[in-house]
């Protein structure tokens, strides 16, 4: 057992029964079928005249910047390509996934293909990024769900870059005995348990944000949520495919969501880091891991697996849809070429002093804007204790991080969000500006 013993000093740290590690649970990845309607058919031909349209326009290219695009219930959806036979399409903001397939072909497979990405999930909340894929899609399918994929997460404030596969005990009835470990340096990584349609996968959250173009956003995220700056976090994910899925009867959308957290318990017994100092190595070699104990932190994370405060996370569907439409120069134009007609219908000329005039009446509205907010800001500073506008200057960074992004939570929630409020948002981001938290940005009100 000499290389047992040697593990168990390097990895003791979180062996130790008194860890109490920060913990934030989730649901990472959602994938689903849709059920078509019966003005399906229509808009998938015409989607596809569309798209033949616009490349025989011009050049065009797949991607984040294709300008193949079609818009659908005021949402415009960016074309990506056509794997596995489905037509994919992305919103502006990247937060789904959309494909389209002929209702004629591959007749076992559902029309509609969502796939609900990370950034959405942690911007706008899960239920609210249904709600917003649903109202893209509300004309052209049934309503009816069909779950493919559901990753349930525990981002934990620990070091597991010494952990290995030969920790875990599986129950094989379950899991597959197929173990893939990425390490560097001989620091752990990522490590893999098990294979589609249930796996187990572990890794360094903060390596994987340094090549993440969502890095920005799951640091707010983060470290508003209770994580601390500079110390290690690492994600604890279980990924459960439909054939997994199926076997506690969760078909529909709703019924992963409603069981998540039971199936996370379970994923947990499925799969268990053990304490092998408790085993001896006869037991390791013949095969009974399931002896050994369960360490103290599985066990932790296990039982604090709990949904309520992520699912409490939402955004009003009209904010959402306004966020997501960007205003491009396509939209410019088109809404000036309405307007020059209109002014011809009438007798008027939209000519280069027209244009004159609407650029310095814009200037006159920009200057006003920020008279209006120095204004606010002199009576914020006279009249501080009656509008009750905390100190941010006296909190933690943390504090300061968390406090801002509940804020901003308010904001979005808010319809008519009052003036205290833009203030108070105004401060917090202004003082953490000035500690270097984020870079500083043009005035946001």
């Amino acid at each position: 057992m000499a290389s047992v013993a040697k593990n168990n000093i390097i990895i003791n740290h979180f062996m130790d029964s008194s860890i109490e590690p920060n913990i934030i649970n989730g649901i990472d990845t959602l994938y689903y079928f849709m059920e078509s309607g019966k003005e399906y058919g229509t808009f998938f031909l015409d989607m596809l005249e569309e798209i033949d349209i616009q490349k025989q326009k011009g050049s065009f290219s797949f991607g984040k910047s294709s300008s193949l695009q079609i818009e659908l219930n005021g949402v415009r959806l960016n074309y990506t390509g056509q794997p596995e036979g489905y037509h994919y399409f992305k919103d502006e903001m990247e937060f789904v996934y959309i494909g389209f397939k002929d209702s004629h072909k591959q007749r076992n497979l559902h029309d509609i293909r969502i796939r609900l990405q990370a950034r959405g999930i942690y911007t706008l909340g899960l239920k609210s990024l249904i709600e917003y894929v649903d109202s893209i899609v509300k004309n052209i399918t049934s309503g009816k769900t069909h779950i493919t994929r559901m990753d349930v997460n525990a981002f934990v404030q620990a070091d597991f870059s010494r952990l290995c596969g030969s920790m875990f005990a599986t129950k094989k009835t379950f899991v597959s005995s197929i173990n893939n470990e990425i390490c560097r340096r001989q620091m752990l990584e990522t490590l893999y348990i098990g294979k589609p349609p249930f796996r187990l996968r572990i890794y360094n959250k903060l390596k994987e944000m340094e090549k993440s173009k969502k890095s920005e956003l799951m640091e707010e995220y983060l470290y508003s949520n209770g994580m601390e700056k500079d110390k290690p976090i690492w994600n604890i994910e279980f990924e459960m495919h439909r054939d997994f899925l199926k076997q506690f009867k969760i078909l529909t959308v709703d019924d992963a969501i409603n069981n998540a957290e039971n199936l996370f318990k379970k994923a947990c017994d499925y799969v268990r880091l053990i304490d092998i100092r408790e085993i001896s190595e006869a037991d390791i070699e013949n095969g009974h891991k399931n002896r050994a104990p369960t360490l103290p932190v599985w066990q932790k994370i296990k039982e604090g697996y709990s949904l309520k405060e992520f699912m409490q996370i939402t955004a009003p569907l009209e904010r959402v849809k306004k966020r997501v439409k960007k205003y491009e120069y396509a939209d410019a134009f088109a809404e000036g070429v309405v307007l020059a007609w209109k002014m011809k219908v009438n007798g008027h000329e939209l000519d280069d002093a027209f244009v004159v005039d609407v650029k310095e009446e814009l200037e006159k509205k920009e200057e006003h804007k920020k008279l209006v907010l120095q204004n606010k800001l002199i009576d914020l500073q006279e009249t501080k204790s009656k509008v009750n506008v905390m100190s941010f200057a006296s909190m933690s960074n943390n504090d300061l991080t968390r406090e801002q992004y509940v804020l901003m939570k308010m904001y979005i929630n808010d319809k008519n969000p009052s003036d205290d409020l833009m203030l108070k948002i105004h401060f917090a981001t202004k003082e953490m500006e000035k500690r270097g938290i984020i870079e500083k940005a043009e005035d946001i009100f």
